[in-house]
């Protein structure tokens, strides 16, 4: 169960540190990696370990490899979420200038 502590932690923690790295926004923005951040870093610290065979979950030790795993998935998710959002903000100024258009 501590694992999960470590996992949230840890998450919110790259979540922070990657919007500040890459220019992150002021309060919503930070907020919004914090939990993204937080969010990937459970799912693959809950997925991954057991997949390769680390009993990280129900362990009441602390697990190195598992909070690896976590904080690897937590920057993925940022990395996917910020991909996305850069995609929808593309589309929706391409929707608005179509619309000055006509």
């Amino acid at each position: 169960m501590a694992n999960i502590v470590y996992w949230v932690i840890g998450g919110a923690i790259v979540g922070w540190l990657t919007g500040r790295t890459i220019g992150g926004e002021p309060w919503p923005g930070s907020l919004r990696d914090l939990v993204v951040g937080a969010g990937g870093a459970v799912m693959t610290g809950w997925f991954v370990p057991s997949l390769v065979g680390i009993a990280a979950l129900h362990s009441d030790d602390f697990s190195a490899p598992a909070l690896a795993a976590s904080l690897l998935g937590a920057m993925l998710l940022l990395a996917i979420a910020g991909v996305m959002r850069r995609l929808i903000r593309q589309t929706v100024l391409s929707l608005r200038k179509s619309r000055e258009r006509l």
